[in-house]
């Protein structure tokens, strides 16, 4: 059965509402998705299909952790998107298809973090 799309994800301590980005308005923007730090939600076109919604919904996430971690704060800041884009691009792509093609480390992943040492 298929679990429902996530309606919230919590990035460090912040939580985020994920919100499904209606098409015509994700493709004016030419995006499948987008993170807004201030207004902590993150946007998904979930028209392209599940794979694709995943990948945005991770590389989403992936953005907020560059706000949370305080990545900005490196050289080229907030000025140096395409760095940030590039990065957040790069690890949502390969992050996503290792845990896709990797059930038994996603499960054992997602065991041990539930854990207490």
């Amino acid at each position: 059965m298929r679990p429902p799309f996530p309606t919230h994800v919590k990035v460090g301590w912040k939580r985020f509402k994920v919100t499904d980005w209606d098409p015509e308005l994700a493709a004016a923007h030419k995006r499948y998705g987008e993170c807004d730090h201030i207004g902590n939600e993150i946007r998904v076109d979930t028209s392209k299909g599940h794979r694709q919604a995943a990948e945005t919904l991770w590389h989403e996430c992936l953005h907020a952790t560059f706000d949370i971690g305080g990545l900005h704060n490196l050289p080229g800041g907030e000025q140096d998107q395409y760095s940030e884009e590039f990065m957040v691009s790069h690890f949502a792509s390969w992050s996503i298809t290792l845990l896709g093609d990797n059930p038994e480390l996603r499960a054992f992943l997602t065991w041990a973090t539930s854990q207490e040492d």
